[in-house]
């Protein structure tokens, strides 16, 4: 009986530890590997409209997108109903290929690997198909993950070139399709200079606009209100954007801050919580280089 009460003590606590732990919106593409061991849940307000294809057999995920769903809703079989997830933690036990084995390599729509998920409570065995074809966005990947990147991680991904005929050194965080904040330095023979990029987007078109608002997650603003702001057309709507020059203060206010939003002349932007902090270490890694 003793041995009993210990085993319940126990589990109720490793079950308190997972679910008091903190939940961020982190989406690593073609990394998936970071997602090996990590607890995910279940984003109760995700980004754009969501499929949750979810599978009770490694044989139905194996296939191509099929009605032969977990959970499926009343309406769209070939979903996953949200509410039969919602609240429940999953560990990821395994990352396989389509071939049952071991994932190894980048993620893409070809090499599209499955995740093996546990629930920490019932655990259930269900299978997860990670789609890429979104690989720099959340869209298509419902989760809140526990996981907590160093700061070497961005550290590694950033960018460095340099002009063959000035001799100039360009260094910044990685491009990506769906990335709208840019930090840049910038080193030349003279000196060196730091820039920040930001776009945002609208349905109208607005030249000569000016001004730029940074809100900060700890409530604190960063203000450049005779900054030019640059228009064109896009795919759907107007892509505005700007260049700024950051000074000393600035450089650190971004290595310090995670940023919550900003609106350039009269269009705003908002972050996800993971590149709110990905270009705080972004920052941070351009500085110490």
């Amino acid at each position: 009986m003793k041995k009993v009460f210990s085993f319940l003590v126990l589990t109720m606590t490793m079950n308190n530890s997972v679910f008091c732990q903190n939940y961020n919106e982190y989406y690593f593409g073609e990394d998936v590997y970071l997602y090996k061991n990590a607890l995910l849940k279940i984003d109760p307000k995700p980004t754009g409209n969501l499929n949750y294809c979810f599978y009770g057999t490694l044989k139905d995920c194996q296939t191509a997108y099929n009605d032969n769903v977990l959970y499926p809703e009343k309406d769209y079989k070939f979903n996953t109903s949200k509410t039969k997830l919602e609240g429940r933690i999953f560990s990821v036990d395994k990352i396989i290929n389509k071939e049952g084995n071991d994932f190894t390599g980048k993620a893409s729509r070809i090499n599209a690997p499955i995740l093996i998920l546990k629930d920490t409570t019932t655990k259930e065995i269900i299978y997860f198909k990670y789609d890429i074809k979104y690989a720099t966005t959340s869209y298509g990947f419902p989760f809140l993950t526990n996981v907590t990147l160093p700061e070497e991680y961005f550290c590694n991904k950033l960018e460095s070139k340099k002009d063959d005929f000035s001799g100039e050194i360009t260094i910044q965080n990685p491009y990506s399709l769906a990335t709208k904040e840019y930090i840049y330095k910038i080193i030349n023979k003279s000196d060196t200079t730091y820039y920040l990029s930001l776009k945002a987007y609208g349905s109208t078109v607005t030249v000569d606009g000016k001004g730029v608002i940074i809100l900060f997650e700890d409530g604190s603003k960063l203000e450049k209100p005779d900054e030019k702001i640059d228009v064109k057309v896009g795919q759907k709507d107007y892509d505005y954007s700007c260049f700024i020059r950051l000074s000393k203060e600035d450089i650190e206010l971004l290595r310090k801050n995670k940023i919550s939003k900003y609106r350039l002349y009269i269009y705003d932007t908002n972050l996800s919580s993971f590149s709110a902090e990905s270009l705080v270490k972004y920052t941070n890694c351009i500085v110490k280089k």
